[in-house]
């Protein structure tokens, strides 16, 4: 159920007209070893293979992504923080703080999760680091996520899309549930010290990028949480109003509509 992965592909000028794989190729997220090679690995689609598409045409004449997420997850939404010159914000910003700068460029992607899997996997919203130059590194990190080891929120929310607001915030839209409900608006706003623009940020992305470790959900319980093997812990709250560390650094979630 965690093959084949999701993928994040970047997309530059320079590879315009060249091939990312589909349908002829797959990416692995989590397989036995052996025949598993670790994921992110690429090979043919069965019905392919032995005919037109090799394992190692896909991974020699193909592009890969540049993060592989698990199965199911559905990602549909991404976007990604550009951080503001405090004076260009609008008035009623003001005492609202931004995202830190430690943060800037990073990639916030809206999990839907799954629907047929055995063992529900997504409904959360993770990031993903980004270098200076674009270029996205290590797994993606749980940001609003259900309490492990449950995957479903008990009122039926699901994350469609996101997008930072005028002021900073991310605004976290969902669906809902059907015959649940879950349809809403959530905003995510920082509530920890601001950086200075002299605080570090990462440069350069390693060589290798790995995405996150599988997840082992449930059923719903109505808690929330961050994944506490990552940079993000999570307190427990109302299901109305949850505050989240993520690191040092306090995220409040508002489900405003």
């Amino acid at each position: 159920e965690d093959n084949p992965a999701e993928e994040l592909n970047k997309l530059r000028e320079e590879d315009a007209g060249k091939h990312y794989g589909y349908p002829y190729c797959w990416t692995e997220y989590n397989l036995p070893v052996p025949p598993g090679k670790g994921r992110g690995t690429v090979w043919a689609w069965p019905s392919f293979m032995n005919t037109t598409i090799t394992d190692e045409q896909c991974r020699n004449d193909y592009l890969p992504p540049a993060v592989s997420m698990q199965g199911h997850s559905a990602p549909l939404g991404i976007t990604f923080f550009k951080r503001m010159n405090p004076n260009d914000r609008p008035a009623e910003c003001a005492g609202v703080r931004q995202f830190p700068k430690r943060m800037d460029g990073f990639a916030f992607i809206a999990y839907h999760g799954s629907w047929n899997r055995e063992v529900p996997t997504g409904y959360k919203v993770v990031y993903v680091k980004m270098d200076d130059d674009g270029n996205a590194f290590g797994p993606p990190i749980d940001l609003l996520a259900h309490e492990p080891p449950n995957a479903k929120w008990g009122d039926g929310f699901r994350p469609v899309d996101v997008d930072f607001d005028d002021c900073g915030r991310l605004i976290v839209t969902s669906d809902g549930t059907r015959f649940v409900g879950g349809s809403k608006v959530v905003r995510i706003e920082f509530l920890g010290p601001q950086q200075s623009e002299e605080d570090e940020k990462p440069t350069t992305a390693p060589a290798s990028n790995p995405a996150s470790k599988p997840t082992t959900p449930n059923s719903a319980t109505g808690e929330a949480s961050t994944d506490p093997t990552s940079e993000s812990t999570a307190s427990k709250t109302s299901i109305h109003r949850k505050t989240f560390i993520l690191g040092l650094v306090v995220i409040l979630a508002s489900f405003i509509a």
